[in-house]
C-alpha cells in the first residue's frame, strides 16, 4: 500500500517498499491496458510513482522521473470519472 506521496517545495516523494510497489504497478497497468482509451493514460500515469520505486530499487543511481503535477492531475481526473 502506498502510504504517502508527498509533493511540495518542487520535490515528490513516495512511502512503498519495493515489494508492494511491484504487484500494485502490475495490477494498475494491467486494468490500463483494458481501459478505454481516453482512461489508460490516466491509470499508467497513476502507476508512475510504483514505477519510480521499482526503476531506483533496480538502479539506486536512476533519476526520480515522477511528474507531481501530472500525477495529481491524473489521479483527480480518475476520481472525477469513478465517483458515483
Amino acid at each position: 500500500m502506498i502510504s504517502v506521496v508527498r509533493i511540495g517545495g518542487g520535490t515528490s516523494s513516495v512511502e512503498i517498499s519495493v515489494e508492494d510497489a511491484r504487484p500494485l504497478h502490475e495490477e494498475v497497468l494491467a486494468i490500463a491496458k483494458d481501459a478505454s482509451a481516453d482512461m489508460a493514460p490516466l491509470l499508467r500515469e497513476l502507476s508512475s510513482p510504483t514505477g519510480n520505486v521499482m526503476m531506483r530499487a533496480e538502479k539506486p543511481s536512476s533519476a526520480w522521473t515522477f511528474d507531481a503535477e501530472t500525477w495529481t492531475t491524473a489521479a483527480k481526473e480518475l476520481q472525477t470519472r469513478c465517483e458515483p
